[in-house]
């Protein structure tokens, strides 16, 4: 099994960072046991997606290491009312971005439950195919019915279940990230170096990607497991207020 740990690559950047700290509260959220298993598990889906080992590796590294420097910046004053201003802003949107994808994998997990349930019965109704069609989204929420005007409907039960199925809104998710990222560069950039700046926009792109999003929230796909630990660590980091 490869030995991997973002719980250990945290501490090593801790560690080169150690004397600008006062105390080790900066470092914690990317040190403890639930936050380093959300950080281990972005990693494995990084991995998986691309089939890079070396390129998942890093985007986890990049993102402990642009945590710690803004941890510094934070400790020691180093930024101006405005400036603090925006970081309260970027954790209220970290924290809009997190309750988004535990709400997107929710309700994909709700629908892909529907469906299969629905398709049971389906086959033992004896129910003519339009009827089939109009019970099915009778059962659907208002939110997917509203979503579902945009499309035609009309083909076959098989192609309605497919377009509910596939409802992630994953421009959603980039518009969300693209914000962070863009509210973090901002706020850094009298602070860092055009390398941390580097760092900060591999770190988003990466998780922005369209197929990787695609990839993540598939319900049937190798990478919802993952997706179900990610969002599983990011509800206890909502609880405990570290997002």
């Amino acid at each position: 099994m490869e030995a991997f740990s973002s719980k250990d690559m945290a501490m090593k950047v801790q560690k080169k960072f150690l004397s600008h700290i006062a105390s080790k509260s900066m470092a914690q959220m990317f040190i403890d046991d639930n936050s380093s298993e959300v950080l281990d598990e972005l990693y494995r889906v990084s991995k998986a997606h691309s089939g890079n080992q070396a390129e998942a590796k890093k985007v986890v590294k990049n993102m402990i290491k642009v945590a710690v420097k803004v941890g510094v910046l934070i400790r020691h004053d180093k930024f101006s009312p405005e400036e603090l201003g925006m970081v309260q802003e970027f954790r209220k949107k970290l924290h809009t971005g997190a309750m988004t994808a535990i709400s997107f994998q929710e309700g994909k997990r709700a629908v892909a439950d529907y469906t299969i349930e629905f398709r049971t019965v389906a086959a033992e109704s004896g129910w003519n195919p339009t009827v089939l069609m109009a019970a099915f989204h009778q059962g659907l929420s208002k939110k997917l019915k509203d979503e579902l005007v945009h499309h035609d409907t009309r083909a076959s039960l098989d192609n309605l279940i497919d377009l509910v199925e596939f409802t992630f809104d994953k421009a959603v998710m980039i518009g969300l990230l693209t914000e962070c990222r863009d509210l973090l560069l901002q706020l850094v950039e009298k602070h860092l170096t055009p390398k941390s700046l580097s760092r900060i926009r591999h770190v988003f792109n990466h998780y922005s990607d369209p197929d990787l999003l695609t990839h993540l929230y598939e319900p049937q796909g190798t990478l919802w497991p993952n997706l179900t630990r990610i969002c599983s660590g990011l509800n206890q980091m909502i609880e405990e207020g570290k997002l």
